[in-house]
């Protein structure tokens, strides 16, 4: 079988494994892991903003006018991750679970083991709650993973109740001997499972108070999440965090509401943070990280510090440990994190600055010099296509998906069934390409099963020639047949990413090389190419280079600005556009579309979209791809309604 149960405990040849975890200290890197991922996902976020932010530089004053709009609420996620180093791998005796270390994630202790298991190798997760009930249990959405050593994945997906103490996972999660071959680092194998709490039953303590209909006239409010009402108080949750006060004082739809649904939240955790935010003395060790977790998502001051101080209380008793086994460790940690906070408190200044703006402001000379961190274009790809009758396909013939143009580039994919085993590939034809080309990829090929459990492996592959690239066991052909065909059918996907691309691009209409070097006043740098080009000139075609070129920022005072993640040849048809210069054509408008877009350059944004109504020849269902990719609304109601129209004739 693919999937199945382990037992915990029984078995006699179970053994804990001997070595530490990844190195000895990753436990205490694990738990500010996700700390960083935090502060890092804020700056991503924040970074992206700021490219955008001279759009409303204009727009000062509220308009009083303007249409109720919804609140995206944010979702609580009760995420963890088990990493482990597993040592001498090749030496594991057949049939011997070899575990990680327990590790605490929200009231439930979690594990992992590896088997051996008639020529593969298996992995398995366990869990044990805290304080359980007598029935309980605790619903997942699990991925696992082997990272191999330069840095690419093989990891499976699966939904999973537990209601018992019994491991679940894979049996035949890879062969013994492909993973000998490709995943081992100097003999030890690298696994890492990505879970999430999607429910749990049976594992709460009593709760102090009621906000149940018994509360209806004392409340102003129902907060509805999952099955659970609350009946509250508006004004109080308004005073209490200042997500509520957005969502149920502001100008959105739910401010209107006699009832709005929380979705993503466990009731359990709402109710715990409720009391809290009434006064109860609620939190314990039971749940302190669930409520913790809301606290900090609906931005409650009052719960976060109760949270806080509770943390502080159960920390004391191991902070002699840990600082005698993890001092410097944890040293290196507090750095990372104090590094991303003031980037964080650098960003958030600057955007604060923005904010403020307008376009007639002048610039603050004496302002702090801050730093903006460029946007990033990314060029990529989904094939994904039904492999029919697949049970009935011959040995050694490939079965091919259509071509589909990305980029300038045509792709497709092929499946075939290959000594027992399904193999996956991809093939690309460039449209137009010189006689020496290439195209750096990152793949990641996806089997989904009928309930969504995915098998996924990743690759960086070069392209130079039109053959095929791509894994020949990707899955046991009997597995494949087993548990990921539907009606007999299989659904394949593969999402690639451009990362590099020469010998693509066609004759240059203009110059920007250091023969304008008299006409310049600033050097963009574009991987290996210098583009000579005027400040004022791009500041007054793009509200993204404006900021960056003239506002206050670091590179507004550098000779040389570096742009990262765009491609050079794309950089100089947009450019071209910009200068007046027709450079847009079937094989460019793409990735032009792509930076103008980014860049917020509306000049070049009007001739892609007059290009791809007029006279482009892509075929409807691309242009429909680019217009959504690039924001191009015109383009886009085209689209559909042509598309709709086709539809309707073809009933």
């Amino acid at each position: 079988m693919l999937r199945e149960t382990a037992s915990n405990e029984s078995d006699k040849n179970e053994k804990e494994l001997e070595t530490e975890l990844i190195p000895e200290d990753a436990q205490v890197l694990q738990k500010v892991d996700g700390k960083i991922d935090e502060l890092s996902d804020r700056l991503k976020s924040i970074e992206e903003s700021i490219s955008k932010l001279s759009k409303s530089n204009d727009d000062s004053e509220i308009d009083e006018s303007a249409p109720t709009t919804n609140l995206t609420i944010p979702e609580s996620k009760k995420k963890s991750k088990l990493q482990h180093v597993f040592r001498n791998v090749s030496n594991f005796e057949n049939g011997v679970h070899y575990f990680s270390e327990w590790q605490d994630y929200f009231n439930v202790k979690w594990r992992m083991s590896v088997l051996h298991h008639n020529g593969h190798l298996g992995i398995f997760v366990f869990c044990q709650p805290i304080v359980p009930t007598d029935q309980w249990s605790i619903r997942m959405k699990l991925e696992f993973k082997v990272i191999d050593p330069t840095g690419n994945v093989v990891s499976r997906t699966w939904e999973r109740c537990y209601g018992s103490n019994d491991g679940w996972g894979f049996s035949k999660f890879l062969e013994w001997e492909d993973m000998e071959e490709w995943h081992l680092v100097n003999g030890n194998l690298i696994v890492e499972v990505h879970g999430e709490i999607v429910e749990t039953t049976g594992m709460r303590k009593e709760k102090v108070r009621k906000f149940d209909e018994s509360q209806k006239d004392v409340s102003d409010v129902i907060i509805v999440v999952r099955d659970t009402k609350f009946y509250v108080s508006k004004m109080f949750l308004a005073s209490q965090s200042s997500v509520f006060k957005a969502l149920l004082l502001g100008n959105f739809s739910e401010s209107n509401q006699s009832e709005v649904t929380l979705n993503g939240i466990d009731p359990d955790d709402f109710h715990y943070f409720l009391e809290v935010l009434y006064g109860e003395s609620a939190i314990d060790d039971t749940n302190v990280e669930g409520v913790a977790l809301l606290a900090d998502m609906y931005g409650a001051p009052t719960a976060i510090r109760k949270s806080t101080n509770e943390e502080g209380n159960i920390e004391k008793e191991l902070e002699t440990e840990l600082m005698s086994k993890n001092a410097q460790v944890l040293q290196k940690v507090d750095d990372k994190i104090d590094e991303l906070s003031d980037r964080l408190k650098s960003i958030e200044a600057s955007i604060s600055k923005l904010s403020k703006s307008n376009d007639d402001s002048k610039i603050d000379e004496s302002a702090p010099t801050t730093y903006l961190i460029s946007p990033e274009s990314k060029k990529k790809s989904k094939l994904q296509h039904v492999f029919r009758n697949v049970s009935n396909f011959m040995m050694g013939v490939h079965y091919f998906s259509e071509w589909e143009d990305f980029f300038n580039v045509q792709w497709r994919m092929s499946v075939i069934h290959h000594n027992d085993h399904l193999g996956v590939f991809v093939f690309c034809q460039p449209i137009a390409p010189t006689d020496q080309w290439s195209i750096r990829m990152k793949l990641e090929f996806k089997v989904i099963g009928p309930t969504e459990n995915v098998v996924s492996r990743t690759w960086e592959r070069c392209y130079q020639s039109k053959d095929g690239w791509g894994f020949s066991k990707f899955l046991e052909w009997e597995d494949m047949e087993e548990w990921h065909l539907v009606n007999g059918n299989l659904i394949v996907e593969v999402h690639g990413e451009i990362l590099e691309t020469t010998g693509l691009g066609r004759e240059k209409m203009r110059r920007f090389d250091e023969s304008q070097k008299d006409v310049s006043d600033v050097i963009l740098v574009v991987r290996d190419s210098k583009f000579y080009v005027s400040k004022m000139f791009l500041a007054s075609q793009s509200s993204v280079l404006k900021v960056l070129l003239l506002g206050s920022f670091s590179e507004s005072k550098q000779s040389e600005v570096t742009l990262n993640g765009v491609d050079p040849d794309d950089f100089q048809y947009f450019l071209e556009v910009l200068y007046g210069e027709p450079a847009i054509d079937d094989t460019t408008v793409e990735g032009v579309a792509l930076l103008a877009d980014m860049y917020d350059a509306p000049t070049v944004i009007r001739k892609c979209e007059e290009f791809l109504l007029g006279k482009s020849e892509k075929d409807l269902e691309k242009k429909l791809e680019i217009a959504t990719r690039c924001n191009l609304k015109k383009l886009k109601e085209m689209c559909e309604s042509e598309l709709s129209f086709i539809r309707l004739m073809d009933d």
